[in-house]
């Protein structure tokens, strides 16, 4: 179980912005983003799951965590190689991994200010 550092926060195309936690394990939590500014986010996730489950969490206190939604409405925890819009804007936002053998999953994140 490990914490990952997440990277990027770069103007990509004119006011989006990419971040990414490159590389999830088993059991890890990802360092979470402060983006509730840029409140259109894609979320992708692809790379070995191994068995693993991989959940996106938002919180407003940093402390208390909750599983987000897809823009659906079903819950963002995924076992394979997935894309969602995130339907909520908390003030936090992070990724965590649960089980499976030789998890390598890249998370990464498609942000935007909407007007």
């Amino acid at each position: 179980m490990g914490t990952v550092s997440n990277s990027g926060g770069e103007d990509v195309e004119g006011d989006i912005f990419m971040y990414d936690w490159p590389v999830m394990g088993n059991d890890d939590s990802g360092v979470p983003l402060k983006i509730a500014g840029q409140s259109e986010r894609t979320l992708t996730a692809t790379g070995s799951f191994g068995g693993a489950t991989l959940v996106f969490e938002g919180s407003n206190d940093d402390t208390v965590y909750f599983t987000l939604k897809a823009a659906d409405g079903t819950s963002l925890s995924m076992t394979q190689d997935s894309i969602f819009l995130i339907l909520e804007n908390p003030r936090f936002i992070r990724p965590t991994t649960s089980g499976g053998t030789g998890t390598a999953i890249k998370v990464m994140i498609c942000a935007k200010a909407v007007d």
